[in-house]
Protein backbone atom coordinates (compact mmCIF):
# COMPACT_ATOMS: atom_id res chain seq x y z
CA UNK A 1 0.00 0.00 0.00
CA UNK A 2 1.38 3.36 -0.94
CA UNK A 3 1.76 6.07 1.69
CA UNK A 4 -0.88 8.08 -0.17
CA UNK A 5 -3.40 5.27 0.32
CA UNK A 6 -2.34 4.65 3.93
CA UNK A 7 -2.63 8.29 5.03
CA UNK A 8 -6.40 8.62 4.35
CA UNK A 9 -7.05 5.34 6.16
CA UNK A 10 -5.05 6.59 9.13
CA UNK A 11 -6.93 9.90 9.15
CA UNK A 12 -10.31 8.19 8.75
CA UNK A 13 -9.60 5.90 11.68
CA UNK A 14 -8.56 8.83 13.82
CA UNK A 15 -11.86 10.49 12.90
CA UNK A 16 -13.72 7.41 14.06
CA UNK A 17 -11.87 7.21 17.37
CA UNK A 18 -14.37 7.32 20.15
CA UNK A 19 -17.36 6.47 17.94
CA UNK A 20 -17.58 2.85 19.06
CA UNK A 21 -20.04 1.68 21.67
CA UNK A 22 -19.12 1.13 25.29
CA UNK A 23 -18.48 -2.51 26.14
CA UNK A 24 -18.22 -4.14 29.53
CA UNK A 25 -14.89 -5.68 30.46
CA UNK A 26 -15.11 -9.46 30.90
CA UNK A 27 -14.38 -10.87 34.31
CA UNK A 28 -13.15 -14.21 35.58
CA UNK A 29 -13.65 -15.72 39.00
CA UNK A 30 -10.57 -16.36 41.13
CA UNK A 31 -11.38 -19.80 42.51
CA UNK A 32 -8.80 -19.59 45.30
CA UNK A 33 -10.08 -16.39 46.90
CA UNK A 34 -13.63 -16.15 45.56
CA UNK A 35 -12.86 -12.75 44.02
CA UNK A 36 -13.67 -11.57 40.52
CA UNK A 37 -10.70 -10.11 38.65
CA UNK A 38 -10.66 -8.37 35.23
CA UNK A 39 -9.72 -10.71 32.42
CA UNK A 40 -6.36 -10.12 30.81
CA UNK A 41 -6.69 -9.54 27.11
CA UNK A 42 -4.59 -8.34 24.23
CA UNK A 43 -5.90 -4.77 24.25
CA UNK A 44 -2.61 -3.11 25.16
CA UNK A 45 -0.70 -5.22 22.65
CA UNK A 46 -3.05 -4.10 19.88
CA UNK A 47 -2.90 -0.46 21.01
CA UNK A 48 0.87 -0.34 21.31
CA UNK A 49 1.38 -2.07 17.96
CA UNK A 50 -1.10 0.18 16.16
CA UNK A 51 0.29 3.34 17.75
CA UNK A 52 3.89 2.39 17.03
CA UNK A 53 3.12 1.84 13.35
CA UNK A 54 1.01 5.01 13.14
CA UNK A 55 3.74 7.15 14.70
CA UNK A 56 6.45 5.61 12.52
CA UNK A 57 4.42 6.15 9.33
CA UNK A 58 3.58 9.70 10.41
CA UNK A 59 7.29 10.42 10.90
CA UNK A 60 8.35 8.85 7.60
CA UNK A 61 5.39 8.47 5.22
CA UNK A 62 7.66 7.54 2.33
CA UNK A 63 8.74 4.43 4.21
CA UNK A 64 5.23 3.16 5.03
CA UNK A 65 5.70 -0.15 3.20
CA UNK A 66 9.01 -0.95 4.88
CA UNK A 67 7.63 0.06 8.30
CA UNK A 68 4.69 -2.31 7.88
CA UNK A 69 6.99 -5.08 6.66
CA UNK A 70 9.32 -4.61 9.63
CA UNK A 71 6.30 -4.89 11.93
CA UNK A 72 5.20 -8.07 10.15
CA UNK A 73 2.03 -6.48 8.84
CA UNK A 74 0.41 -6.02 5.47
CA UNK A 75 -1.38 -2.80 4.57
CA UNK A 76 -4.70 -4.66 4.79
CA UNK A 77 -3.74 -6.09 8.19
CA UNK A 78 -2.92 -2.61 9.47
CA UNK A 79 -6.20 -1.28 8.13
CA UNK A 80 -8.12 -4.07 9.92
CA UNK A 81 -6.24 -3.30 13.14
CA UNK A 82 -7.14 0.39 12.90
CA UNK A 83 -10.82 -0.40 12.34
CA UNK A 84 -10.78 -2.86 15.25
CA UNK A 85 -9.35 -0.17 17.53
CA UNK A 86 -11.82 2.45 16.27
CA UNK A 87 -14.78 0.13 16.90
CA UNK A 88 -14.09 -0.03 20.64
CA UNK A 89 -14.45 3.07 22.83
CA UNK A 90 -11.88 2.05 25.41
CA UNK A 91 -9.35 1.00 22.79
CA UNK A 92 -9.93 4.23 20.86
CA UNK A 93 -9.30 6.29 23.97
CA UNK A 94 -6.08 4.40 24.75
CA UNK A 95 -4.93 4.68 21.14
CA UNK A 96 -5.48 8.42 21.13
CA UNK A 97 -3.57 8.74 24.44
CA UNK A 98 -0.70 6.75 22.97
CA UNK A 99 -0.54 9.07 19.97
CA UNK A 100 -0.65 12.18 22.16
CA UNK A 101 2.16 10.83 24.35
CA UNK A 102 4.70 10.96 21.55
Amino acid sequence: MSPRRLAPVFLAVLGLVGCGGERARPAVADSTAGRVEPAVDSTMILISRGAAVALAVDAAPGRADSILTAEGMTPDGYERLMYRIAADTAMSRLFQQALQGR
